[in-house]
């Protein structure tokens, strides 16, 4: 008996994208890839080439005018708890710690407060922000602040994160470099 393989990951197929207006601006055009398990992606171009708006189809944020993508086999219709997103803008919650920001999502799902507890504790100590998991993010720096962000995304992505009846988160997207820490990359991206 011959197993199907599991659908990538994340998959886009003749995606095309137009912003709408009085002067329509084509972003994207045919554009089809696969990503696969355990496989990062890295997409580099120049400004205005349609890095962000695909990610952003991606994240279901924006659907494309052309073409279909997919999350595990299934269809992108909006945004989902399969897949992160961590924006160029800062988009931490002011009044909260590190580690509150980290747990949000966890808090979203249900998790048990010791689940939470024990999830945002491997991230922040994988993101080396240990010392400062009380402090609110007028008290870090633009590059902690965002790799807070990241943390709070993979922490939802955890195993440990996962409620019985969840599928593992399939894709985290991220439209800025400091996602990926310089000093640790084999530790935050595992």
């Amino acid at each position: 008996m011959t197993r199907n393989p599991a659908p990538p990951p994340l998959e886009a197929v003749d995606v095309g994208y137009t912003y709408p207006g009085p002067m329509p601006t084509q972003a994207l055009e045919d554009l089809s890839l696969e990503v696969q398990d355990n496989e990062f992606l890295a997409v580099l171009g120049p400004v205005g080439c349609g890095k962000t708006t695909l990610l952003r189809i991606f994240a279901g944020f924006l659907r494309p005018t052309k073409g279909s993508v997919r999350c595990g086999g299934v269809a992108v219709d909006g945004p989902g708890w399969q897949r992160g997103y961590v924006l160029q803008e800062e988009a931490i919650f002011p009044w909260m710690t590190v580690r509150e920001n980290v747990e949000f999502g966890l808090l979203a799902k249900g998790l048990a407060p010791a689940a939470r507890r024990a999830v945002s504790d491997e991230w922040i100590g994988l993101i080396g922000l240990s010392a400062f998991e009380e402090a609110h993010p007028k008290e870090l720096s633009s590059g902690m602040s965002k790799m807070v962000e990241v943390a709070r995304v993979l922490a939802g992505a955890s195993p440990g994160a996962r409620r019985p009846s969840c599928r593992k988160s399939q894709a985290i997207a991220a439209t800025a470099p400091t996602a990926i820490s310089p000093t640790r990359p084999s530790a935050i991206w595992r």
